[in-house]
């Protein structure tokens, strides 16, 4: 009985932990999206609210930035919003 017991705690754990990931790590990952009509992100040019996509995902600009890549500049006081 102690070696069940046991088990449904592990198995209880497991589902909670797996239950919180699921929950938390989803927000703000950005889904791939149809991106026809906009222009690929370019590390050169030069965007001012202007809409862009990178690996298939969009991100809009929100002020004047260049070199700033939006994989890795999105967000609060970032140049880059996902949309």
């Amino acid at each position: 009985m102690k070696n069940k017991l046991h088990l449904n705690r592990g198995l209880q754990t497991f589902l909670y932990v797996f239950a919180f990931l699921v929950l938390f790590s989803t927000k703000g990952i950005a889904q791939t999206v149809n991106c026809n009509g906009y222009n690929p992100w370019v590390a050169t040019q030069v965007y001012n609210n202007e809409t862009v996509f990178l690996n298939g995902v969009l991100y809009h600009s929100q002020w004047y930035n260049v070199n700033a890549n939006p994989a890795t500049n999105t967000g609060n006081g970032l140049p880059w919003q996902l949309i």
